[in-house]
């Protein structure tokens, strides 16, 4: 990985996630189209958040439940 590549990474993320915008992702996806490093790195993001995303969430504790329920019904 190169250097300019290692100061993408973190871009590579935010472009995931949507926050780049004008110049900052015109540059990001002109690399991407001339790099295969980084063209891998944001397939391996892509398929790990999907894998994430299929994940189930925590449950919430039972005695919680029965707080905030208490809660609820006092108020």
């Amino acid at each position: 990985m190169k250097g300019d590549c290692i100061k993408l990474a973190d871009k590579i993320s935010a472009h995931l996630d949507q926050e780049l915008e004008g110049e900052e992702l015109a540059d990001l996806l002109r690399h991407l189209e001339e790099c295969g490093c980084c063209k891998h790195c944001l397939e391996t993001m892509r398929q790990t958040r999907a894998m994430l995303k299929k994940l189930p969430g925590p449950e919430m504790p039972v005695d919680l439940k029965a707080k905030l329920r208490a809660c609820l019904k006092n108020s």
